[in-house]
């Protein structure tokens, strides 16, 4: 038995090393937000909730690598945020470029920088004009990592909505991979 342990533990290693992130996913987001610069009264603290997706392949020994990430985030901040409805919501559709290292021999831990352009849509105009419709920059930074079979991730992420006042928010990401 003791001779083929050091078998077992190199069968293992070698299956866990060929199992790199995948260059697909798809995600359930969740997390939290708060208001910055003239809006940080105006929002205050909200939650939001959503979907991700993204494509970023790497080879085998990459450990860099670039790709498309594409979400859509539903966005509720607490009572007095609004000024007629009970609460302020927000909608918001995103579509960016995303770079990504991979760290460690196994390549299961990623760290990612993103950024791009996103339309807003509020129930209530948090600007003068009173538009409703918001177009501006996003941005985020974070990690991903493997566990189980799934793609989980932590990040935060900054949106302009007016003249450098935004949102910025903690998100959590649970998916699959392809």
């Amino acid at each position: 038995m003791t001779k083929l342990a050091p078998l077992l533990a190199l069968l293992f290693a070698a299956s866990a090393a060929a199992d790199p992130m995948p260059a697909g996913r798809l995600s359930v987001v969740g997390g939290v937000r708060s208001g910055t610069g003239g809006l940080a009264d105006e929002l205050g603290l909200g939650y939001v909730l959503g979907i991700e997706a993204g494509y970023q392949p790497m080879g085998p020994l990459q450990r860099l690598g670039w790709g498309a990430s594409w979400s859509t985030l539903f966005s509720w901040y607490g009572d007095g945020s609004a000024r007629v409805a009970d609460q302020l919501a927000m909608v918001e559709i995103d579509l960016g470029l995303r770079g990504r290292v991979a760290l460690g021999a196994r390549r299961r831990l990623l760290l990612h920088v993103g950024g791009g352009g996103a339309l807003l849509r509020l129930n209530e105009p948090v600007v003068r004009d009173g538009d409703r419709n918001q177009v501006g920059p996003w941005a985020s930074a974070g990690v991903e990592f493997l566990l189980v079979g799934f793609v989980c991730g932590v990040s935060l992420r900054y949106g302009t909505v007016l003249d450098g006042s935004g949102t910025i928010g903690l998100q959590l990401a649970l998916g699959r991979g392809t």
